[in-house]
């Protein structure tokens, strides 16, 4: 299993049945690393229109549509708001780009 930091945003990775995860938690009211002169703080209120559509939702490799990583459409990416953040589980597929 391995851990690392993505702004505070902690994340792990993990292997079950041959399938390979990412899971972590985006926190709700906590302020982010200086992303360049700035933070941000997330809202616990951030996601809930987005969830509550049922749209797609993409798991991006560095924000590039060409790297997609998993989407709740298919299933390989899970999303939950809870009290502390929003819970995030995806699938990670057998790319170059993904190991």
């Amino acid at each position: 299993m391995k851990y690392f930091e993505v702004r505070n945003i902690k994340f792990e990775t993990q292997v079950n049945e041959g399938k390979k995860y990412l899971k972590g938690m985006i926190p709700y009211n906590s302020r982010s690393l200086d992303l360049g002169g700035y933070t941000e703080i997330v809202s616990p209120t951030a996601f809930n229109k987005t969830l509550k559509d049922g749209k797609n939702v993409w798991a991006l490799l560095d924000h590039k549509k060409e790297k997609v990583l998993g989407n709740t459409r298919s299933n390989t990416l899970k999303l939950e708001s809870t009290s502390e953040g929003l819970l995030c589980e995806v699938e990670v597929p057998n790319t170059s780009y993904a190991n």
